[in-house]
């Protein structure tokens, strides 16, 4: 495979927040294309930006943000996917989705389709480490440690007592 980039744009566009042809504007023409091969696509990073992330690139992240909030259509859009979002969280949403859970395992067909994905993953080494891990990590904080021995153990939190005034 081999991939023709020009240099001086590609630099140009990483850094600038320009459309394409107002970069070829500004930019000469360059005589030898700058042709990349396997071998020095090797040689190179994969990801063509640092990977620190400046206070500069940072104020322009976050100007470009309030721009899009602020632009009507682009913030609209935006707008109605956070409402979306946070729609699917409601209690009549999972309300919802807690029947249509229920109603898919007490069908036998759906039930039994379900069951071959789980063993079938449960199979999987890498979900095994992955599952494994995840456990040893819950219980080695000591605090997710001492909630899990409550319920294991079925010990409630210490209350106190409510005195009524004819104890006193």
């Amino acid at each position: 495979m081999l991939v023709v980039v020009n240099p001086l744009v590609f630099d140009l566009w990483l850094n600038a927040a320009m459309s394409v042809p107002q970069l070829w504007a500004g930019v000469p023409p360059v005589r030898q294309p700058f042709l990349c091969g396997l071998k020095e696509m090797r040689q190179t990073r994969t990801h063509p930006r640092p990977r620190v992330v400046t206070p500069e690139m940072r104020e322009k992240y976050r100007a470009a943000a309030k721009a899009r909030w602020a632009d009507p259509v682009t913030g609209a859009k935006w707008r109605a996917a956070v409402s979306e979002a946070t729609r699917l969280f409601s209690p009549a949403s999972r309300a919802r989705l807690s029947e249509a859970t229920k109603a898919r395992w007490a069908d036998p067909a759906a039930r039994e389709r379900l069951m071959a994905g789980i063993r079938a993953s449960n199979a999987d080494p890498v979900v095994r480490r992955r599952k494994a891990t995840a456990v040893q990590q819950r219980w080695a904080d000591p605090a997710m440690r001492e909630k899990l021995m409550a319920a294991i153990t079925g010990a409630k939190p210490k209350r106190r007592r409510r005195r009524d005034t004819v104890d006193r």
